[in-house]
Protein backbone atom coordinates (compact mmCIF):
# COMPACT_ATOMS: atom_id res chain seq x y z
CA UNK A 1 0.00 0.00 0.00
CA UNK A 2 2.64 2.52 0.71
CA UNK A 3 4.30 1.36 -2.13
CA UNK A 4 1.78 2.20 -4.42
CA UNK A 5 1.45 5.34 -2.84
CA UNK A 6 4.76 6.69 -3.07
CA UNK A 7 5.17 4.90 -6.54
CA UNK A 8 2.08 7.72 -7.27
CA UNK A 9 3.82 10.23 -5.55
CA UNK A 10 7.08 9.69 -7.53
CA UNK A 11 5.60 9.32 -10.91
CA UNK A 12 4.98 12.30 -12.78
CA UNK A 13 8.82 13.35 -12.27
CA UNK A 14 9.79 9.61 -13.90
CA UNK A 15 8.11 10.69 -16.76
CA UNK A 16 10.03 14.06 -17.22
CA UNK A 17 12.52 11.95 -19.56
CA UNK A 18 9.84 10.87 -21.47
CA UNK A 19 8.80 14.54 -21.94
CA UNK A 20 12.06 16.26 -22.38
CA UNK A 21 13.19 13.79 -24.59
CA UNK A 22 9.96 14.08 -27.36
CA UNK A 23 10.62 17.12 -29.27
CA UNK A 24 6.97 17.08 -30.83
CA UNK A 25 5.52 16.74 -27.07
CA UNK A 26 8.01 19.44 -26.58
CA UNK A 27 6.60 21.46 -29.35
CA UNK A 28 2.68 20.10 -28.64
CA UNK A 29 3.52 21.65 -25.06
CA UNK A 30 4.41 25.67 -25.89
CA UNK A 31 0.79 26.64 -26.75
CA UNK A 32 -1.23 25.53 -23.65
CA UNK A 33 1.82 26.71 -21.85
CA UNK A 34 1.36 30.00 -23.45
CA UNK A 35 -3.18 29.70 -23.04
CA UNK A 36 -2.19 28.53 -19.05
CA UNK A 37 -0.10 31.65 -18.37
CA UNK A 38 -2.33 33.79 -19.94
CA UNK A 39 -5.04 31.88 -17.74
CA UNK A 40 -4.03 31.58 -14.60
CA UNK A 41 -2.25 35.24 -14.67
CA UNK A 42 -5.98 36.70 -15.58
CA UNK A 43 -7.52 34.48 -12.77
CA UNK A 44 -5.07 35.09 -10.40
CA UNK A 45 -5.27 39.24 -11.20
CA UNK A 46 -8.85 39.67 -10.88
CA UNK A 47 -9.35 37.43 -7.85
CA UNK A 48 -6.87 39.13 -5.94
CA UNK A 49 -7.80 42.79 -6.69
CA UNK A 50 -11.32 42.35 -6.24
CA UNK A 51 -11.42 39.75 -2.96
CA UNK A 52 -8.84 42.32 -1.52
CA UNK A 53 -10.92 45.28 -1.97
CA UNK A 54 -13.50 44.06 -0.44
CA UNK A 55 -12.84 42.40 2.42
CA UNK A 56 -10.30 45.62 3.18
CA UNK A 57 -14.10 47.62 3.07
CA UNK A 58 -15.33 44.75 5.17
CA UNK A 59 -12.86 45.29 7.84
CA UNK A 60 -13.07 49.10 7.64
CA UNK A 61 -16.82 49.20 8.51
CA UNK A 62 -16.30 46.14 11.20
CA UNK A 63 -12.98 47.51 12.98
CA UNK A 64 -12.65 50.92 11.82
CA UNK A 65 -9.30 52.26 10.24
CA UNK A 66 -5.93 53.25 11.71
CA UNK A 67 -4.25 51.26 14.87
CA UNK A 68 -2.23 48.20 15.83
CA UNK A 69 -5.94 45.99 15.77
CA UNK A 70 -6.68 47.06 12.39
CA UNK A 71 -2.66 46.32 11.09
CA UNK A 72 -3.06 42.80 12.67
CA UNK A 73 -6.74 42.42 11.18
CA UNK A 74 -6.00 43.27 8.20
CA UNK A 75 -2.64 40.89 8.37
CA UNK A 76 -4.67 38.57 8.79
CA UNK A 77 -7.03 38.63 6.55
CA UNK A 78 -4.63 39.31 4.10
CA UNK A 79 -2.95 35.91 4.84
CA UNK A 80 -6.83 33.78 4.92
CA UNK A 81 -7.50 35.70 1.01
CA UNK A 82 -4.57 34.83 -0.35
CA UNK A 83 -5.65 31.35 0.32
CA UNK A 84 -9.44 31.59 -0.66
CA UNK A 85 -7.64 33.05 -4.07
CA UNK A 86 -5.73 30.55 -4.56
CA UNK A 87 -8.38 27.68 -4.03
CA UNK A 88 -10.04 30.22 -6.34
CA UNK A 89 -7.76 30.25 -9.02
CA UNK A 90 -7.19 26.15 -8.29
CA UNK A 91 -11.25 25.85 -9.53
CA UNK A 92 -11.18 28.46 -12.61
CA UNK A 93 -7.66 27.00 -13.38
CA UNK A 94 -8.71 23.73 -13.95
CA UNK A 95 -11.91 24.69 -15.79
CA UNK A 96 -10.71 27.14 -17.94
CA UNK A 97 -7.13 25.26 -18.55
CA UNK A 98 -9.08 21.79 -19.24
CA UNK A 99 -11.50 23.33 -21.87
CA UNK A 100 -9.46 25.68 -23.50
CA UNK A 101 -6.44 23.36 -23.70
CA UNK A 102 -8.39 20.49 -24.57
CA UNK A 103 -7.31 20.13 -28.18
CA UNK A 104 -3.53 20.59 -27.58
CA UNK A 105 -3.62 18.01 -24.20
CA UNK A 106 -5.37 15.73 -26.56
CA UNK A 107 -2.73 15.91 -28.90
CA UNK A 108 -0.29 15.27 -26.11
CA UNK A 109 -1.87 12.70 -24.90
CA UNK A 110 -2.18 10.79 -28.32
CA UNK A 111 1.64 11.30 -28.91
CA UNK A 112 2.46 9.60 -25.33
CA UNK A 113 -0.36 6.46 -26.45
CA UNK A 114 2.08 5.83 -29.84
CA UNK A 115 5.08 5.89 -27.74
CA UNK A 116 3.58 3.67 -24.60
CA UNK A 117 1.48 1.50 -27.02
CA UNK A 118 2.72 1.37 -30.12
CA UNK A 119 -0.42 2.11 -31.51
CA UNK A 120 -3.33 4.30 -30.73
CA UNK A 121 -6.67 3.69 -30.49
CA UNK A 122 -9.16 6.97 -31.96
CA UNK A 123 -12.21 7.74 -33.18
CA UNK A 124 -12.72 6.51 -36.54
CA UNK A 125 -14.20 10.28 -37.42
CA UNK A 126 -10.47 11.10 -36.30
CA UNK A 127 -8.77 13.84 -33.95
CA UNK A 128 -11.54 16.82 -33.95
CA UNK A 129 -14.55 13.90 -32.81
CA UNK A 130 -11.62 12.47 -29.96
CA UNK A 131 -11.31 16.60 -29.23
CA UNK A 132 -14.88 16.80 -28.90
CA UNK A 133 -15.15 13.50 -26.51
CA UNK A 134 -12.24 14.99 -24.38
CA UNK A 135 -14.51 18.26 -23.52
CA UNK A 136 -17.76 16.62 -23.42
CA UNK A 137 -15.71 14.41 -20.51
CA UNK A 138 -13.99 17.91 -18.95
CA UNK A 139 -18.11 18.95 -18.63
CA UNK A 140 -18.61 16.03 -16.98
CA UNK A 141 -15.81 15.98 -14.82
CA UNK A 142 -15.88 19.60 -14.02
CA UNK A 143 -19.64 18.26 -12.79
CA UNK A 144 -18.64 16.08 -10.68
CA UNK A 145 -15.49 18.51 -9.28
CA UNK A 146 -18.28 21.01 -8.39
CA UNK A 147 -20.98 19.60 -7.15
CA UNK A 148 -18.57 17.68 -4.26
CA UNK A 149 -15.65 20.33 -3.81
CA UNK A 150 -17.51 23.74 -3.61
CA UNK A 151 -20.18 23.02 -0.55
CA UNK A 152 -16.77 21.19 1.12
CA UNK A 153 -15.13 24.25 0.94
CA UNK A 154 -17.73 26.15 1.89
CA UNK A 155 -18.29 23.71 4.96
CA UNK A 156 -14.36 24.08 5.52
CA UNK A 157 -14.73 27.56 6.68
CA UNK A 158 -16.72 26.41 9.61
CA UNK A 159 -14.96 26.83 13.08
CA UNK A 160 -14.04 24.24 14.88
CA UNK A 161 -14.89 21.27 12.55
CA UNK A 162 -13.83 23.18 9.35
CA UNK A 163 -10.80 21.36 9.20
CA UNK A 164 -12.85 17.83 9.09
CA UNK A 165 -14.42 19.21 5.58
CA UNK A 166 -11.29 21.32 4.39
CA UNK A 167 -9.19 17.44 4.64
CA UNK A 168 -11.92 15.56 2.78
CA UNK A 169 -11.87 18.25 -0.08
CA UNK A 170 -8.49 17.89 -0.61
CA UNK A 171 -8.79 14.03 -0.19
CA UNK A 172 -11.34 14.26 -2.83
CA UNK A 173 -9.37 17.21 -5.34
CA UNK A 174 -6.34 14.58 -5.08
CA UNK A 175 -8.53 11.48 -6.33
CA UNK A 176 -9.96 13.66 -8.81
CA UNK A 177 -6.37 15.31 -10.56
CA UNK A 178 -5.89 11.30 -11.40
CA UNK A 179 -9.30 10.72 -12.78
CA UNK A 180 -8.64 14.31 -14.81
CA UNK A 181 -5.07 13.29 -16.07
CA UNK A 182 -6.10 9.45 -16.94
CA UNK A 183 -8.95 10.44 -18.31
CA UNK A 184 -7.41 11.15 -21.79
CA UNK A 185 -6.81 7.83 -22.48
CA UNK A 186 -10.25 6.49 -21.48
CA UNK A 187 -12.27 9.29 -23.08
CA UNK A 188 -11.12 7.61 -26.91
CA UNK A 189 -12.05 4.47 -25.61
CA UNK A 190 -15.38 6.07 -24.35
CA UNK A 191 -15.39 5.10 -21.12
CA UNK A 192 -18.31 6.14 -18.68
CA UNK A 193 -17.84 8.38 -15.58
CA UNK A 194 -19.15 5.77 -13.36
CA UNK A 195 -16.14 2.88 -14.94
CA UNK A 196 -13.80 6.05 -14.75
CA UNK A 197 -14.56 6.45 -11.24
CA UNK A 198 -14.81 2.66 -10.19
CA UNK A 199 -11.19 2.65 -11.90
CA UNK A 200 -9.51 5.26 -9.77
CA UNK A 201 -10.88 4.04 -6.79
CA UNK A 202 -9.35 0.49 -7.61
CA UNK A 203 -6.00 1.54 -6.60
CA UNK A 204 -6.61 4.00 -3.58
CA UNK A 205 -3.10 4.52 -2.83
CA UNK A 206 -1.71 5.16 -6.24
CA UNK A 207 -4.07 7.42 -7.24
CA UNK A 208 -3.91 9.08 -3.72
CA UNK A 209 -0.17 9.17 -4.34
CA UNK A 210 -0.14 10.57 -8.00
CA UNK A 211 -3.25 12.68 -7.03
CA UNK A 212 -1.17 14.56 -4.33
CA UNK A 213 1.73 15.15 -6.83
CA UNK A 214 -0.63 16.58 -9.35
CA UNK A 215 -3.29 18.79 -7.08
CA UNK A 216 0.02 19.83 -5.35
CA UNK A 217 0.98 20.91 -8.83
CA UNK A 218 -2.33 22.12 -10.19
CA UNK A 219 -2.23 24.56 -7.09
CA UNK A 220 0.95 26.17 -6.91
CA UNK A 221 1.32 29.37 -8.87
CA UNK A 222 3.67 29.21 -11.75
CA UNK A 223 4.65 25.93 -11.23
CA UNK A 224 1.02 25.21 -12.10
CA UNK A 225 1.62 26.96 -15.41
CA UNK A 226 4.97 25.37 -16.58
CA UNK A 227 4.13 21.39 -15.49
CA UNK A 228 0.62 21.18 -16.27
CA UNK A 229 1.43 19.56 -20.03
CA UNK A 230 3.67 16.73 -17.88
CA UNK A 231 0.93 15.77 -16.11
CA UNK A 232 -0.97 15.36 -19.18
CA UNK A 233 1.41 12.97 -20.33
CA UNK A 234 2.08 11.59 -16.53
CA UNK A 235 -1.15 10.76 -16.53
CA UNK A 236 -1.22 8.74 -20.23
CA UNK A 237 1.84 7.20 -19.62
CA UNK A 238 0.21 5.83 -16.03
CA UNK A 239 -2.85 4.71 -17.67
CA UNK A 240 -0.79 2.38 -19.84
CA UNK A 241 1.66 1.59 -16.96
CA UNK A 242 -0.94 0.87 -14.29
CA UNK A 243 -4.82 1.33 -15.31
CA UNK A 244 -5.16 -0.52 -18.73
CA UNK A 245 -5.25 -3.84 -17.66
CA UNK A 246 -8.24 -3.39 -15.70
CA UNK A 247 -10.64 -1.61 -17.95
Amino acid sequence: MINEFLYGLSYPFKTMKLFFKNPKILLLSVVPLILNFLIYGTIFYLAVVYLHDHILLLSESVFGSGGAFHFIINYLLFIATFFVVLFVCYLLFVIAGGLLCAPFNEAISQRVEKIKSGSLISSSKGFLSDVFSSIKSEVLKLSLLFSITVPLFLLGLLPFVGFIFAGAATIFSMLYNTLDFIDYPLARRNTGLKQKIKLVLSNKPLSLGFGATAFLITFLPGINIVLRPMLVVAGTSLYFDRFSQTV
